[in-house]
């Protein structure tokens, strides 16, 4: 009981600072730009933001859930589509043809089963066609997981690129490794490494 009550206190303590829709606001020397969760708003007019590729993550998502590759248009990666069209195109192809060799062989097996006369068709006996049966069951079966699992790329893949839009991907932002030599008043001189990010 003790352990509740110490649990709720601390949850209303510093729940009251985790509010999730807050606004950003980021400080551009000196000026203030604030950030919504839609758009982009600009409180200095000397400050000019290309928001034209900003592409809405939800957009994404409901596109290529409803048509695969829709969310990649959306997003302008056109070079995506071979790739998502491809994979569910060929594994989709995958599962028709294992399903039609599924239901040839339950078919035989079952007029084998049916008919003791007939010993095999076409060489096979019912051994052997149940064995084909249930290869070609657990095929169809992987093929569509695997199906859904390539569906599912598909729309993070979307979702991804639409909040990586107006990500800033341009030559300022760097990583600099360079051997710092690190003088101290107490103790020796001792060799480090120095890490500087320009952004």
């Amino acid at each position: 009981m003790k352990k509740h009550i110490i649990i709720i206190i601390i949850t209303l303590f510093f729940g009251s600072s985790l509010l999730a829709q807050h606004n950003d606001t980021v400080k551009v020397q000196d000026k203030i730009i604030l950030v919504d969760s839609s758009s982009t708003f600009v409180v200095d007019d000397n400050i000019k933001i290309d928001s034209s590729n900003y592409r809405n993550p939800k957009i994404a998502v409901y596109l290529s859930t409803f048509v695969p590759g829709a969310g990649q248009i959306y997003n302008g990666k056109y070079w995506k589509l071979p790739i998502v069209y491809g994979a569910l195109g060929g594994g989709g192809y995958y599962f028709y043809t294992q399903n039609i060799l599924y239901q040839t062989s339950l078919e035989n097996l079952v007029i084998l089963q049916n008919d003791s006369r007939i010993p095999d068709i076409d060489g096979y006996t019912a051994d052997a066609l149940k064995t084909m049966k249930d290869k070609y069951r657990r095929n169809r079966d992987l093929t569509g997981f695997i199906l859904i699992v390539l569906w599912g790329f598909n729309i993070m893949d979307a979702f991804v690129d639409a909040h990586f839009s107006t990500f800033d991907i341009s030559d300022d932002l760097s990583l600099h490794a360079k051997p710092y030599l690190m003088n101290s008043l107490i103790s020796k001189p001792s060799i480090g490494l120095k890490l500087t990010i320009n952004f």
